[in-house]
């Protein structure tokens, strides 16, 4: 272990001012150069695990001045049986004498947003410096928001640690979410392209503040007119295909807008109408027929017409929100209830298919009382459904493996759709009954609890998702699959 300098100790001719923090090969300090300037000195203690280091930042340091993107290597030097060197500090976002450097990374953890269009500035920035090392020969390997630091609010590719040639024999490295795909499959090669998709993904955290594991989902508050200039470039960085995405940093800035255009006036107006009307798409239709009836009756003068149109309305109106109601239970995917009753309940599902059939009928006929009647039919239909499915919990006397069994089974059930058609209190019971059933169940037990992720990655590599029993239909054969027993699956892995 090398003898490490205190706050106060000159080093290399500059002071210490802080210890910033250690990584698996150094040690980082802030420091002052005799200049007066702010600067960062990183140790590495053992010159043969931190030699893959040393000869990046060799290679890495020929071309970081010729470029205002890329992190500044001063100098290198040897320090007992490793060695050191010194590089710009990145700005500071701490407050009083807390050093705390502006990454894009702590910028993100402090909630910062940056618009569309510093988003794309920031990119083609970043896309400029990373080009000048594939130029010259060199992949990053760990682009992702806490390698890239603001210097004087200029973005900067950071930590060239794992910087490696092309072509050269490197182990596997990098982050999760900013890995192609394939990588992960041990499908595909280490080269530029690594690169460029680990920045598309810094690209997609930048346009619309949320994760990487997000992608491709864009915002709900998202202007469309910046959707429509923006996801194409998402499309061809992040593509989970190889073979789709750009496949040099020239095809990524000319995928990538150089500055996003504004929308008109006139424009703005018609994307919002035009949200509005596929948002409100019944709603639209009816103030459509609206308006032409009302012109039909001006020109007709028949206003008793138009009081019996308006009672419609009126009825329609609450005939909607019963159907709005209706489908908000189970997220507009009937698909799901239907599967369920055909896996579980298969003599219900023809009953089923059928009041599904004289509810459709009665909506397109604008049958008001027809439509609440079926509706109302359906309803008790899918509660006495969900009433046979309740999965009943084991006695005491029952082994370990089948009480977790049945709790699994009852998670599964309380996270169906048919669940969704009990009433509040029966709904209320059930859960009741099974968190008082898994509070004796696990009563001395700290491992995984049936229900419950796993966040506390210190002994698994990635989180855990709880996956209840269930059925699903596979994409590639169509066929349905039933899961018997509940299970674990790695977060990133879903």
């Amino acid at each position: 272990m090398p003898v490490l300098p205190d706050i106060g100790d000159v080093f290399s001719g500059c002071q210490i001012i802080a210890r910033c923090g250690s990584g698996a090969y150094g040690i980082t300090f802030l420091a002052r150069n005799p200049l007066g300037q702010k600067v960062i000195i990183k140790i590495v203690g053992n010159l043969n695990s931190g030699e893959r280091e040393l000869t990046g930042l060799r290679n890495y340091m020929l071309v970081a001045g010729k470029h205002p993107s890329l992190l500044q290597i001063y100098h290198i030097g040897e320090h007992e049986n490793g060695f050191y060197y010194t590089m710009e500090a990145a700005d500071n976002i701490g407050s009083g004498n807390e050093y705390i450097p502006a990454t894009l990374g702590n910028l993100f953890r402090r909630k910062k947003a940056f618009s569309p269009e510093e988003a794309v500035a920031v990119t083609r920035d970043l896309a400029a410096g990373l080009q000048v090392m594939h130029n010259a020969g060199l992949i990053h390997r760990d682009i992702k928001p806490d390698n890239i630091i603001f210097v004087n609010g200029k973005a900067k590719l950071s930590d060239p640690g794992l910087v490696i040639s092309i072509g050269e024999q490197a182990s596997f490295a990098g982050t999760p979410g900013f890995i192609p795909p394939e990588l992960f499959k041990g499908e595909g090669v280490i080269d530029q392209k690594t690169d460029i998709y680990a920045l598309g993904k810094v690209f997609y955290c930048l346009a619309t503040g949320q994760k990487a594991s997000c992608y491709p989902q864009l915002p709900d508050d998202m202007r469309i007119d910046v959707c429509r200039q923006i996801y194409p470039a998402l499309i061809k960085l992040c593509n989970h295909k190889p073979e789709k995405r750009c496949s040099n940093v020239e095809e990524l800035l000319a995928v990538l807008p150089e500055t996003l255009k504004k929308p008109t006036v006139l424009e703005r107006w018609y994307e919002d109408f035009r949200s509005w009307k596929q948002l409100n798409d019944r709603r639209y239709k009816n103030y459509r027929n609206l308006v032409l009836t009302l012109v039909l009756l001006a020109l007709a003068g028949a206003a008793a017409v138009g009081v019996r149109h308006y009672q419609t309305l009126r009825e329609q109106k609450r005939v909607e929100s019963k159907l709005a109601a209706f489908r908000a239970k189970n997220a507009d995917r009937p698909e799901l209830v239907l599967l369920q009753l055909e896996v579980y309940l298969p003599n219900k599902a023809v009953e089923y298919k059928k009041l599904q059939l004289l509810l459709a009928d009665a909506v397109r006929s604008q049958d008001c009382r027809r439509t609440v009647q079926c509706l109302e039919k359906l309803e008790r239909f899918l509660h006495d459904s969900a009433v046979k499915l309740i999965p009943g919990l084991p006695a005491d006397d029952d082994s370990m493996a089948e009480k977790e069994a049945a709790a699994g089974k009852m998670h599964g059930f309380l996270t169906a759709p048919l669940a969704e058609y009990l009433t509040g209190d029966q709904k209320k019971s059930l859960q009741l009954e099974l968190a008082k059933f898994e509070k004796t169940l696990y009563r001395d037990w700290n491992g995984l609890k049936c229900g419950q992720d796993l966040e506390n990655v210190q002994y698994f590599y990635m989180p855990l998702k709880f996956v209840p029993p269930g059925a699903t239909v596979m994409q590639h054969s169509g066929k349905t699959a039933v899961v018997p027993y509940h299970f674990w699956i790695g977060k990133n892995e879903i």
